[in-house]
């Protein structure tokens, strides 16, 4: 079996999030999310990048 690579840290589009620092502890983040907060939080609009057409293979995962 292969080493594991270590993820590459810079992103493919500029506002792709890979990773996030966060300077709150579990108890500060979790005091934060209160039931009112949850019932009015809205999901962000995610949406995947389009296959680059110069790699064949990135239109055909697992192939």
């Amino acid at each position: 079996m292969p080493p594991r690579q270590r993820p590459d840290r810079t992103p493919a589009h500029p506002e792709t999030v890979s990773h996030s620092d966060v300077s709150q502890s579990a108890g500060e983040i979790l005091a934060y999310w209160t039931e009112q907060r949850m019932a009015e939080a809205t999901p962000p609009d995610l949406r995947r990048p389009a296959p680059d057409d110069a790699d064949p293979d990135a239109a055909h995962p697992g192939s």
